[in-house]
């Protein structure tokens, strides 16, 4: 789990997501541009749900 949870892929994603996914699953994350450019390609650490709270913010949608 350390191998996953420390790939900048899942960086601000909520913690223990990964319970979630179940088996030999495939994730898809979607962000807007502003969000993974945050995440992918800026060398700031993004703390847990980070992310997914500002998705929520923004869409009203949690």
């Amino acid at each position: 789990m350390k191998k996953i949870q420390g790939r900048r892929e899942v960086q601000g994603m909520r913690p223990n997501w990964h319970k979630g996914v179940h088996g030999l699953m495939t994730v898809v994350r979607v962000l807007p541009d502003d969000l993974y450019d945050k995440v992918m390609n800026s060398d700031q650490s993004i703390k847990p749900a980070v992310t997914f709270n500002e998705i929520v913010r923004r869409t009203g949608n949690g």
